[in-house]
């Protein structure tokens, strides 16, 4: 990478939104320093390109010869697809977000977790999805739901592969992925292609929402 006719043409890297400002400064004068023509870093929600659930990331790419002109916001806004819709639930319910936690003594409470309305979109998606809930019924939802949620079809293939097979390691498969939807858009700027109509029918054909925010 730092070498002047270096086969690597442009990185890409995604990471908390919280990443410090000091270790991105320090990354980008690292390929500055080599070279590289162009870095840049960007704050994206999933939501902006889609999905029903919020995962906001940040994202730094630095090209070496290039300084891309495709955005990766859209030109109009994406469906509106709320947690309800994704999942197959009717109107006016909420999610129960404590799962599967651990009961904190001093309290006699599940430690963390919380809830939101079904009527929007889903928090951002963790590891403790598996045990996500209807307040009232208790009706759990799955690993297909916790997939949908994150931008994949009903029918990937989620695989492990290791030791600690279960839900909550596919529920953590889910939470750790980068969205489908926002990688298109960032990539779509790293290659120059026009990445929103192709993400565009693949929402449609995911949720079926065609309502705008």
């Amino acid at each position: 990478m730092l070498c002047s006719n270096g086969s690597v043409e442009w990185v890409a890297v995604e990471q908390s939104s919280a990443l410090p400002a000091e270790i991105e400064e320090a990354i980008f004068f690292e390929f500055e320093q080599a070279g590289w023509r162009t870095t840049e870093a960007m704050t994206l929600d999933s939501v902006e390109h889609g999905s029903p659930s919020h995962r906001k990331r940040r994202f730094l790419t630095a090209y070496r010869n290039q300084t891309p002109v495709i955005s990766v916001h859209p030109e109009t806004p994406f469906p509106v697809t709320t947690f309800a819709q994704c999942v197959g639930w009717g109107p006016g319910r909420r999610v129960n977000t404590q799962g599967q936690r651990r009961i904190d003594p001093r309290t006699g409470r599940p430690k963390g977790g919380g809830g939101f309305s079904a009527d929007r979109p889903s928090n951002c998606v963790t590891a403790t999805a598996y045990g996500w809930k209807d307040e009232d019924s208790g009706q759990r939802i799955h690993q297909n739901d916790i997939g949908r949620l994150v931008g994949f079809r009903s029918d990937y293939p989620w695989t492990h592969i290791g030791r600690g097979e279960g839900i909550r390691t596919r529920a953590q498969q889910a939470a750790d992925v980068v969205c489908p939807m926002t990688a298109a858009a960032v990539i779509g700027r790293i290659l120059n292609l026009h990445w929103e109509e192709q993400t565009r029918t693949y929402v449609t054909q995911l949720y079926g929402t065609t309502e705008t925010a």
